[in-house]
């Protein structure tokens, strides 16, 4: 991504259809924004990593979705964070990392804040759900996810981006979302990953056009 980073507008036609793919706000979102992060080196980490969108419907907005994708070098920092302060003995620091490698390995997961321009809480995070997670893989596979749990505000992921970022606000609903992969070797496809959250009422579609961060290989990625 260029110019500011993440967040890129598009044209009004998509908004007046109804949905959108990653844009620009005329405000702070609710999980990360250039200019709410607290620490600038953190932020930059993220800037492959993050996608925002947002659902209209007769001039309104009714979805906000952001959402971060969780590789190998996010997944690390984190890691190292955990050790750090929780002094973690080397047996249980690197099997700790052991674990973040192999979810990788098999899922795409995701952490994901929606929230409504209505000021109410989203139907959004069941089977029965109006609103629903899909991910279109790098191969165009079009996958559902095999794990939505929602995180409350004593969730460790939740705490380590609120240490950098501003925290989220009371209509803020923060999920974690895990897609299975269909082949766990590298290389896999070329094109483009995409999350979609969708509904009746429209769809909003978050791209990466950043192969490489959906094909990384553990052993670039040792723990310190």
């Amino acid at each position: 991504m260029k110019g500011r980073g993440w967040l890129i507008g598009w044209v009004l036609c998509l908004v007046l259809a109804g949905c959108s793919t990653a844009r620009d706000r005329d405000y702070t979102t609710n999980l990360i924004a250039s200019d709410a992060a607290k620490d600038a080196g953190f932020a930059a980490l993220l800037t492959e990593r993050f996608r925002t969108g947002s659902v209209y419907l007769d001039y309104s907005t009714i979805l906000e979705v952001d959402a971060l994708y969780m590789d190998l070098a996010y997944r690390r920092v984190f890691a190292q964070e955990m050790a750090k302060q929780y002094f973690y003995d080397d047996p249980t620091r690197f099997g700790e990392w052991a674990k973040e490698t192999q979810e990788y390995e098999n899922f795409y997961g995701f952490l994901v804040v929606v929230y409504s321009g209505t000021g109410k809480n989203l139907d959004f995070g069941s089977p029965s759900s109006h609103w629903q997670a899909f991910l279109r893989d790098d191969e165009g596979d079009v996958l559902r996810p095999n794990l939505i749990k929602k995180l409350y505000k004593n969730d460790k992921k939740l705490l380590f981006l609120q240490k950098y970022f501003v925290p989220l606000d009371r209509w803020g609903e923060l999920y974690w979302i895990q897609f299975p992969k269909l082949h766990s070797t590298i290389p896999q496809g070329s094109q483009a990953v995409e999350l979609v959250i969708s509904g009746i009422q429209g769809q909003a579609r978050l791209r990466w056009e950043e192969a490489p961060i959906f094909l990384q290989d553990k052993a670039d990625f040792p723990l310190e």
